[in-house]
């Protein structure tokens, strides 16, 4: 069921959408913003070797259709100078169908970033077509948000409104009494779109590479896709409760990150990429505590599929391992003295019951830390971030100025610098620290 509902959701939805801009109604609005940014590396010595210059142009028409209808249509284009973020022309078989961007050849894509339309009634909404559906509210990191992959071309430091993949999806939000009630049905099979070597971005920790060293040399990879191509259903149900926000979800529906076997082609190995279905069962919790606001999500999915290496046979192959895991999150946010805003956070990630070869850590544990003030009537807004493995011993730490000119322009300043254990989650990008000069305008 969830198959033709798959192809028919692409046609109806492109079909919909295209009638609908077509009506162009009278209560319409379009909007523009353009970004144009130039990038230099610490370990690129050469002009050749930089990011160079970015730009980026995003456009989105919103319209009205009586009282009850909204459709959306939002889009972007994209390109680099030197061509080092996705060397080549972009591989973009993690995309499936109609959610798949445009190629401009090797310097940029052209892609739908939202294409709906929102239903309203008595009760609620329903929205069809190309969305996000966001359910998690942690800062920087993933807990409940499992609902829409991710581009993993800038690794993680674009907003997750920025990285996370649109899909197209069907929404149900409905008020029942005290409670909120959510569905989602998403037969679109796109996955995360994780860079390949050369790229900027592209992993090289083990744990990332299937068990691999950084020595060992790089195979080619072919995507199968989705082992099972059902698509994702999904549920939250919320209400608040003496004034805390308690949340309820459960999803089961593609693992976007991918397994992965050995194949032999033409006498060569190759990786071949292939993707199992997940389950997520968790609960968020949020509420204020005297001048704190605390915020809790954890997510249990069980028989989740691990990578895993058996170094014991003679061909070191790949396979995949069964096992439970827990992954939860405590946040602690605050506006502490001189009007700056703090966010404290820790994240625990754990397999248990693995088998001997798991590739990854049987445990993570990550804090992250962020400080934000504005100055100058808040047209000036500093923010510092950190991003720190206990398990890895290695970290991410950002600086970003916003300046903003006027209504319509504004300088950005940015620096990322990564240090630590290359085999780790931030340190396998040590010496690729990179200074962000920028300027932003809505046109």
């Amino acid at each position: 069921m969830v198959i033709r509902a798959r192809r028919a959701m692409g046609k109806l939805s492109l079909a919909l959408m295209a009638l609908l801009f077509l009506t162009l109604p009278a209560a319409a609005d379009f909007s523009a913003n353009a970004e144009l940014s130039w990038n230099a590396a610490s370990d690129a010595p050469s002009t050749t070797g930089h990011i160079g210059a970015q730009a980026r142009l995003e456009l989105e028409w919103r319209g009205q259709l009586g009282d009850r209808l909204s459709p959306v249509v939002s889009g972007r284009i994209g390109g680099e100078q030197f061509d080092r973020l996705r060397p080549g022309r972009a591989d973009l078989a993690s995309y499936d169908g109609p959610s798949r961007p445009l190629s401009l050849g090797s310097h940029g894509i052209a892609e739908i970033r939202d294409a709906y339309v929102d239903v309203r009634f008595d009760s609620g909404q329903l929205r069809i077509g190309k969305q996000q559906i966001v359910w998690g509210e942690l800062d920087g990191i993933k807990v409940l948000d499992v609902l829409n992959p991710a581009s993993f071309e800038r690794f993680i430091l674009d907003d997750f409104d920025e990285s996370r993949i649109s899909l197209w999806s069907a929404w149900l939000d409905l008020s029942l009494a005290d409670w909120r009630i959510e569905l989602a049905l998403i037969p679109d099979a796109t996955v995360h779109d994780i860079p390949r070597a050369p790229g900027w971005f592209a992993p090289t920790a083990p744990r990332y590479r299937y068990g691999a060293t950084q020595a060992s040399p790089e195979l080619a990879i072919s995507q199968r896709g989705a082992v099972e191509r059902e698509g994702t259903v999904a549920a939250r149900v919320s209400r608040f409760v003496a004034g805390w926000d308690v949340q309820f979800v459960a999803s089961t529906g593609l693992d976007f990150e991918p397994l992965a076997e050995v194949e032999v082609v033409s006498g060569s190995a190759q990786l071949a990429t292939y993707h199992r279905r997940r389950t997520v069962l968790g609960f968020a919790l949020a509420g204020g505590v005297g001048p704190f606001v605390l915020r809790t999500e954890v997510a249990y999915s069980p028989g989740r599929h691990f990578s895993s290496r058996l170094e014991s046979t003679a061909s070191n192959s790949l396979a995949e391992t069964e096992a439970d895991q827990w992954r939860g999150a405590l946040a602690v946010e605050m506006n502490a003295p001189a009007g700056v805003f703090v966010n404290a956070q820790l994240l625990v990630d754990h397999v248990s019951n693995a088998s001997d070869g798991l590739v990854r850590p049987e445990t993570d544990r990550i804090v992250t830390l962020a400080a934000r003030r504005s100055f100058n009537y808040e047209t000036v807004v500093a923010e510092l971030r950190a991003y720190r493995s206990l398990t890895d011993d290695d970290q991410l730490l950002r600086a970003k100025l916003r300046w903003s000119l006027g209504d319509r322009t504004a300088l950005v300043l940015a620096a990322e610098q990564f240090s630590g254990t290359r085999a780790g989650t931030f340190g396998q990008f040590s010496g690729r620290d990179l200074v962000q000069v920028g300027v932003e305008v809505s046109l």
